[in-house]
């Protein structure tokens, strides 16, 4: 845990948080255009991803240099969706519509072409699953994680 200092206020139509976290050296600053949205929440939920990469980078080393960049992106069904990208040097999961993204972070080890295999993580998926990457061209058409698969939403490169 790291403590954070910060501040949080709104005008109509408009709402910020901002926190600064001393041990970590991270500050995060979020600016709204709705009265509405949480943006202490975001501002949580930021830290929380961005200090998980920070003390887990090293755990998402692999010794396999595999090209990952191609099967990232944001990937979704009806039911859910899931982003995809690479942290060093493996490649994570995780459904981004949570308010904590990196509360179900599972990490995928590469198999062989195209194919990655669930080495941890809970609830989405089981540890040891496969999950297959299918092109269509450059891109991904649709990820299968045993027997539910999901398209992409968005690829951004």
């Amino acid at each position: 845990d790291t403590t954070v200092y910060g501040h949080s206020g709104s005008l109509p139509g408009y709402a910020v948080s901002m926190g600064y976290s001393l041990d970590k050296k991270l500050g995060i600053i979020i600016l709204t255009n709705c009265m509405d949205s949480q943006a202490i929440l975001l501002m949580n939920s930021m830290f929380n991803m961005i200090t998980h990469v920070m003390n887990n980078y090293n755990t998402y080393d692999s010794n396999k240099k595999v090209k990952l960049e191609k099967y990232t992106g944001r990937f979704g069904s009806r039911e859910e969706d899931m982003d995809i990208r690479k942290i060093n040097n493996k490649l994570i999961m995780f459904d981004s519509s949570y308010l904590d993204p990196f509360s179900g972070v599972f990490v995928l080890e590469y198999k062989k072409e195209d194919i990655f295999t669930i080495k941890s993580g809970d609830g989405f998926g089981s540890i040891g699953e496969d999950v297959r990457f299918v092109f269509r061209g450059k891109n991904v058409n649709k990820v299968c994680i045993g027997p539910i698969e999901i398209g992409p939403v968005a690829i951004k490169r």
